[in-house]
């Protein structure tokens, strides 16, 4: 009878423990939460589970917080659709590809007014494990066939759309070929064909909702085989590469080489009828191609007028038109032994180019040579090749912006989006948030340079300019921003800059050329005080924290810098410390620096002794993505990490830094700044605009208060049982000593 009160009163003790340690734990966890989580921040008190505008947090190797936080979107500017990669024209209607934006439908009756009248853009799976995948599946090629488009969708593979309605584009098919990057797409019949780096795949299309591989051209046994271009005619595919080839394809499932013409060397190719086109990036070739298996080269063209390298090739009657970098060139080739160049037209800036040409009628009087250009940066051009001598840009349409740079007041947030590059003017919004969930555009100021950071106080805006130093506006009227003036003291860059308001200094990181002091107490006559490079950084951000300065180096093994400038006119060098790592952005506070690199989130350094800063923890994630900007706010560091999204770091305990949560809604999005204001975060998110969004902290059930105010009682239920049954065995054995 002993032995079985004895284990009794273990399971007792055991179950005593469980419970004890359950209220223990729920207590600890109550008190942080209240500790923690009281703040300004709003909690959503509701049981219902809240619908999410994030990805979860898994498969990270770093440390994580216990708690489930989320980041909620308040509200969003967009600000554009994003940069053109296509255009194919058929009939009324042309159908562009953008990055960042899918699918663009424009009616295009009259020329002088493209009209945008539907669109679509497939989802995309946003994980952390597809990031680089995301990244590349950007919409690049489109082909279309009387009510159904064919788009390639990067490494989302192949999108196919019903545009019978073209206002309301509906999906009936799709092809995925895992790892393909799927770009430069060709339909013929019942066949598409697109390219890889040395294979051009071969799909049935026979029904568009099925299609399936039906062969492939594969020259991967060739380590050095690049296929730049190809088209199709006929039973034969053409291949432009280091030689032009030439593939029997009549029998899909098995294509065959039957011609190569050597050293004719291209980088874009068309064909019409007897004769393919082939383009260097210094000249035309016209190869005959009447006897498929025997081609030869009948004429060469040279073409000086191309800046840089050759952009796209399309061909309408005896015209070929040739795109570069920032020019199209029409070229008659009426005679095929003798091209003539008969027409340029220039200064288009300087971004890629795809032509298509389509041959409408504007009236009864008029046949014109229209043709419409995708362009990167600019957008939807049409241009009037009628007279070849005179060609007329008939019109511009901006596909918008991408959202690059952001600064937060209390009244207005100053948003800077530039178009895409390498040419990118910016434009520099001023948006009121009073209303919290329905900002609102004020006013906007267009810069033809490159803006990468501002800064507001007190109606002077600030911007830095990539290669032209300090660009100052008056907000006094914020409907129409005025310049003041355009600084640039000779350095090479304007990348980033910091305002010092206890002295209005206006540091600038100038990437190789260093770092710039400039006294701007007079916004009119800004003057230099300084500049250097004491440690040879490529300068990629600055912080000052009252008269020090501190300097990131983005090169491959970098790190950071400090200097003295009390006197900033001669500012003296203390200490520079590596971290091995490209560091994009610093923020310090209560004397620590909170950086940001390539390869890790966020570091966190005690720069207490500014001779000798001591590293005391970090946030690793495994992705490596730069960490375009950073800012703390109330324990948590925001960082703004490009394709990799918006990341919510707990740093409360600087040496034990914690994931609380990620964000990134669309493929589109891409983090380049990050601001908070009174609790409230936005997000430069590049193609996705401007997002005002909101860090939530865990939500707890009634299920969960039931079982947190259940456990405790359960405790002391035990304790009690525990003391009866005690009392019970003692009781016993004083009746029976034995």
């Amino acid at each position: 009878m002993k032995l079985f009160y004895k284990k009794t009163l273990i399971v007792i003790f055991t179950l005593l423990l469980i419970t004890s340690y359950f209220s223990i734990y729920i207590n600890g966890f109550n008190y942080k939460l209240d500790k923690k989580l009281k703040s300004k921040l709003q909690i959503n008190h509701q049981d219902q589970v809240i619908k999410r505008d994030f990805f979860e947090i898994n498969n990270f190797n770093t440390e994580k917080s216990s708690y489930r936080y989320q980041i909620q979107k308040l509200a969003q500017v967009d600000t554009g659709h994003g940069a053109m990669n296509d255009v194919f024209v058929q009939g009324e209607l042309a159908f562009s590809t953008n990055a960042g934006g899918g699918l663009i439908i424009f009616n295009i009756t009259d020329f002088t007014n493209p009209v945008i009248i539907g669109q679509y853009d497939d989802d995309h799976e946003i994980s952390e494990e597809n990031l680089w995948l995301t990244e590349s599946a950007y919409t690049d090629g489109i082909s279309v066939r009387g009510e159904v488009a064919y788009l390639a969708d990067g490494f989302n593979g192949l999108v196919i759309l019903n545009v019978s309605i073209p206002t309301q584009p509906v999906k009936i098919g799709h092809y995925l070929n895992e790892y393909i990057n799927v770009q430069n797409i060709f339909v013929q019949e019942d066949f598409l064909y697109y390219r890889g780096t040395d294979k051009v795949y071969i799909l049935n299309i026979n029904n568009p909702s099925q299609p399936f591989l039906a062969g492939v051209i594969d020259y991967s046994y060739i380590p050095t085989m690049d296929i730049r271009d190809f088209y199709v005619q006929g039973d034969y595919a053409f291949l432009c590469a280091h030689d032009f080839i030439i593939i029997d394809i009549s029998d899909s499932t098995n294509p065959i080489e039957i011609a190569r013409l050597e050293n004719a060397t291209g980088v874009k190719l068309t064909i019409a009828d007897d004769f393919a086109y082939l383009l260097s990036n210094e000249r035309l070739e016209i190869i005959n191609i009447s006897n498929v298996y025997s081609p030869y080269s009948i004429s060469l063209l040279s073409l000086p007028e191309i800046t840089y390298f050759i952009q796209s090739i399309c061909i309408s009657n005896t015209t070929v038109y040739v795109a570069g970098y920032s020019e199209i060139i029409s070229i008659d080739v009426t005679n095929k032994s003798a091209p003539v160049k008969n027409g340029l037209l220039a200064n288009l800036g300087y971004s890629w180019k795809k032509l298509s040409v389509q041959s409408n009628t504007l009236d009864e009087q008029q046949n014109p040579e229209i043709v419409f250009c995708a362009d990167y940066n600019q957008g939807f051009l049409t241009i009037n090749f009628s007279n070849p001598a005179d060609p007329v840009l008939l019109s511009v349409t901006d596909m918008g912006t991408k959202a690059a740079a952001v600064f937060v007041d209390e009244q207005y947030v100053y948003l800077c989006t530039r178009h895409a590059s390498p040419w990118r003017p910016t434009i520099f919004e001023i948006i009121s948030w009073t209303e919290t969930s329905v900002p609102k555009l004020i006013g906007s100021y267009q810069v033809n340079k490159s803006i990468s950071d501002v800064y507001v106080k007190e109606d002077i805006a600030y911007l830095s300019t990539y290669g032209d130093g300090l660009e100052i506006l008056n907000l006094s009227n914020p409907s129409e921003p005025k310049k003041i003036m355009s600084y640039d003291y000779g350095s090479d860059w304007g990348y980033k800059l910091y305002f010092d308001d206890t002295r209005d200094l206006v540091v600038l990181a100038n990437l190789g050329a260093g770092y710039a002091i400039i006294d701007v107490s007079t916004p009119t006559n800004p003057i230099l005080l300084s500049e250097g490079n004491p440690w040879f950084m490529h300068v990629s951000n600055v912080f000052i924290d009252g008269d020090i300065l501190f300097l990131t180096d983005s090169q491959y093994y970098g790190g950071f810098g400090i200097i003295d400038i009390s006197n900033p006119s001669s500012p003296q060098p203390i200490s520079s410390t590596g971290l091995s790592e490209s560091v994009f952005s610093i923020t310090i506070k209560d004397r620590l620096a909170y950086l940001s690199t390539d390869v890790t989130p966020l570091y966190i350094y005690d720069v207490s002794n500014l001779s000798k800063p001591q590293k005391l923890g970090r946030c690793y994630t495994g992705w490596w993505f730069p960490g375009h900007s950073l800012c703390v706010n109330n324990s948590v560091a925001y960082v703004a990490r490009d394709v990799n999204g918006l990341l919510a770091i707990d740093v409360s305990n600087p040496r034990k830094p914690k994931l609380l949560a990620t964000y990134r809604d669309n493929y589109a999005g891409l983090s380049f700044d990050v601001d908070v204001y009174n609790n409230y975060i936005f997000l430069a998110d590049g193609w996705d605009g401007l997002e005002i969004l909101e860090l939530v902290p865990p939500v707890i059930s009634r299920q969960q208060l039931l079982l947190f105010s259940i456990l405790p009682s359960m405790s002391g239920g035990v304790l009690v049982a525990v003391i009866v049954i005690l009392q019970l065995i003692k009781k016993k054995e004083e009746e029976d000593p034995k």
